[in-house]
């Protein structure tokens, strides 16, 4: 019988994806593959920009993608993104 919760972490591995590749990741990440042998994928990025003082500079999707990220930060001190599945 499998663990009952099995879980992949892969911490900071934005170093090592481009972030223009990170939808690739995204995609594997949420393959039948990758599903067969783990329930849930936590990807750890370092921040990408300080977006509170960003925030005065944004507008529109940005903005509130921001704004959401700040609000996080404030209460967690990390902001969390669900991948597409």
């Amino acid at each position: 019988m499998g663990a009952p919760n099995r879980v992949l972490v892969l911490d900071e591995f934005g170093a090592f994806v481009a972030a223009d590749r990170l939808p690739a990741l995204e995609a594997f990440l949420a393959s039948a593959p990758v599903h067969d042998i783990v329930d849930q994928v936590f990807v750890v990025l370092p921040l990408q920009a300080d977006y509170e003082t960003e925030l005065e500079q944004t507008t529109g999707e940005l903005r509130e993608r921001y704004a959401a990220r700040v609000e996080q930060l404030k209460e967690k001190r990390y902001f969390v993104i669900p991948l597409a599945t």
